[in-house]
């Protein structure tokens, strides 16, 4: 059931990323001429000032570049427990070491994605980020649950999903 519910919040905080991150949706990468088309016409439809865009942008493409890194940490780390599983003789202690290492790799692409999360989510007001939203459910995407602000938040508030537990 842990698994479960970490995949779960991995996949609410991907998503909500793909939801802030207009550079996301490109389909060229998120350094190529479609990404930065299709960062531009989110930002011209959500009335960013381009002081924001350059934010979105460049904390876009560090999370890009984290997550690139953090993948290749998660894929070692299971081919090590993959070797240490496939031995003729199993050592506990190092699987178990090795699962921590992995375990710990999977937490940092999570982390990595929530602080990417907040960091884009603070660089619009509540106005902007209801057209982002619009914008991507437009396209056929729907966001996690609880992640669109409320309607009616003041200028800077974070959707109820995003709020610690009874704040």
């Amino acid at each position: 059931m842990k698994m479960d519910v970490r995949s779960m919040v991995f996949g609410l905080i991907g998503g909500a990323v793909l939801v802030l991150a207009p550079a996301a949706f490109a389909g060229g990468g998120p350094g190529g001429s479609e990404g930065r088309d299709r960062l531009q016409e989110v930002a011209e439809a959500a009335g960013l000032s381009e002081s924001q865009r350059d934010q979105v942008e460049a904390l876009w493409l560090d999370h890009m570049e984290a997550q690139i890194d953090g993948r290749a940490e998660i894929e070692k780390g299971k081919l090590a427990l993959r070797r240490i599983l496939e031995a003729d003789q199993v050592d506990e202690k190092a699987a178990w070491k090795a699962f921590d290492q992995l375990s710990t790799a999977e937490k940092a692409i999570g982390e990595d994605r929530l602080q990417t999360m907040i960091a884009i989510r603070k660089t619009m007001s509540a106005d902007q980020w209801r057209i982002v939203a619009e914008m991507h459910r437009e396209r056929g995407h729907r966001p996690p649950e609880g992640m669109a602000p409320p309607d009616g938040a003041p200028e800077g508030t974070a959707p109820e999903g995003m709020r610690p537990p009874g704040r």
